[in-house]
């Protein structure tokens, strides 16, 4: 964020990356911040629609959390303004536009709610990001954590890359920051691995083996590269891979697929009990992959019914592969166990620098 004083121009830095927060205490109360940020906008009509790891913040002021960057904003179509009493606080966590602006102050939306500028919007990610796949080369990335820019497709809701994909209109909902700030926590718990892997790479300590380091490492990349940045032959962005790797799990799942990734989490990440138990409820609560799963099921027993002339719209209806249903009060609910948790610990444990 900048700020400027007669001709003189500055730079404030207000927040630093979700990943790089210095104990649980601190990235626990700044998600806690963003989810309250979240209600607030839905509660207001508005949808962020541009959620990624760059503008989900920790703060470094009096915010713990912050949320910016609010230029693709829009409203809800028809929505019915909900308001709270009097003392509702505001949530000044939100940066770069109000919460009372007008409609036409955002991103517009036609008649139908569609909302304008998405493919322009698409395009722009597009162009952006243009890595070469021998960017993904584990002997090309230095002994520092020097990752490919991620734009906002990367943390897009299933509907998002859908639609972006098929080039269809697409009506936005607070669902769809929902799932993205999923993906956002996903990215941080994958971004700090690798950050604390490569540091314990350099750790002269005997108890840290380099082979181990060395395999954590490789699989890490392995699922971050499917994940985040999967390229096509021209190294641009595949929209495609993209889709497909959210079908084999969600943004925390691949953390319980090796259990060498969550014992390096939870030794050398220095992540406690309460950390490690948001992780795990919120990876039972994105139930997108078991939903897809059970949907391939169903459409293959409706392919029989209708070879077998059963076929009805009840059974059509189940060939349609649902989003992830993601509740904001259920994840509201899981942040604020675990920091009441973090801080009910001993300060010899909650305290750690990581």
């Amino acid at each position: 964020m900048h700020h400027f004083t007669g001709r003189e121009r500055g730079v404030l830095c207000v927040g630093v990356p979700l990943w790089q927060y210095n104990t649980d205490l601190v990235l626990l109360e700044a998600l806690n911040s963003v989810a309250r940020t979240l209600e607030y906008l839905a509660k207001r009509g508005i949808v962020h629609r541009d959620l990624s790891c760059h503008n989900v913040l920790v703060g470094l002021g009096g915010e713990k959390g912050l949320v910016l960057d609010l230029d693709f904003a829009s409203r809800f179509p028809a929505h019915e303004m909900r308001t709270g009493d009097n003392s509702e606080p505001t949530y000044s966590a939100v940066g770069n536009a109000s919460c009372d602006l007008a409609p036409d102050h955002l991103m517009p939306c036609d008649a139908n709610g569609h909302v304008l500028g998405l493919e322009s919007q698409l395009d722009r990610e597009r162009r952006q990001n243009t890595h070469a796949a021998s960017d993904l080369n584990l002997e090309n990335i230095p002994r520092k954590l020097m990752l490919p820019v991620l734009t906002t497709l990367q943390f897009a809701a299933h509907d998002v890359l859908k639609a972006a994909q098929d080039n269809e209109h697409l009506i936005p909902t607070a669902s769809h920051d929902l799932e993205s700030l999923y993906w956002v926590i996903g990215h941080t718990v994958l971004a700090r691995l690798l950050s604390r892997v490569l540091a314990a790479q350099e750790d002269l300590s005997p108890t840290i083996k380099e082979e181990e380091t060395t395999t954590v490492f490789t699989t890490l990349m392995g699922v971050a590269s499917a994940q985040f940045w999967p390229t096509d032959s021209t190294g641009r962005l595949d929209l495609q891979q993209l889709r497909a790797s959210r079908r084999t799990g969600g943004p925390l799942q691949w953390l319980f697929h090796d259990p060498a990734l969550l014992t390096f989490f939870a030794d050398n990440g220095n992540a406690g009990a309460p950390l490690l138990r948001l992780i795990i409820s919120m990876s039972k609560e994105f139930d997108g992959p078991s939903q897809i799963a059970a949907a391939k099921d169903r459409a293959f027993q409706a392919l029989c019914a209708r070879q077998h002339g059963d076929y009805t719209s009840s059974t059509l209806r189940t060939l349609e592969v649902p989003p992830p249903r993601l509740s904001l009060e259920t994840l509201k609910g899981y942040i604020e166990i675990a920091v009441e948790s973090e801080k009910a610990r001993p300060p010899e444990l909650s305290d750690v620098k990581s």
